[in-house]
């Protein structure tokens, strides 16, 4: 007998309720992922508890086209490559260093140690001006506090 994929075997415990049902109404589908979204689960690999709703109907459909196989993760295409462009990639270990201006080190300052030096070499370039007032400051200091600001998905 076949070994199932723990991973596919955890999805499929997480859509039972909705795979098991021959029928559903309409909006029967999006209520019980929203409900299904709002448990709490033990993830097999990750520490999160919380799944996202299009990540229940993705697998959800997925399990529609392939059954269980299609509930197997899958390596990214683009595992390992670099949405940056080579000149980029190789400004920034020589960008090192070099100091962004005052107004850059008390705002956002992890962003600009980065990406000033990259301006400076001509490698970025700037489509809004400097923050020019304290008002523009304070906003950037209050999206840098949001837990949310910056979080990758």
């Amino acid at each position: 007998m076949k070994q199932i994929d723990k991973t596919a075997l955890f999805r499929l415990s997480v859509i039972g309720q909705l795979v098991s049902r021959e029928s559903l109404q309409r909006g029967q589908l999006q209520q019980i992922i929203r409900e299904l979204a709002q448990q709490s689960y033990v993830i097999p690999g990750s520490c999160r508890t919380q799944l996202g709703e299009k990540t229940i109907q993705a697998w959800y459909y997925n399990w529609q086209k392939g059954g269980i196989e299609a509930l197997v993760p899958q390596i990214r295409a683009d595992r390992g490559l670099s949405k940056l462009t080579p000149e980029v990639q190789e400004a920034i270990p020589s960008a090192r260093g070099i100091q962004p201006p005052v107004w850059a080190r008390t705002s956002t300052t992890t962003f600009w140690s980065l990406y000033f030096p990259l301006l400076l070499k001509n490698h970025l370039r700037v489509t809004r001006s400097a923050p020019s007032s304290s008002r523009e400051n304070s906003t950037l200091t209050s999206m840098r506090s949001c837990p949310s600001a910056g979080a990758s998905r």
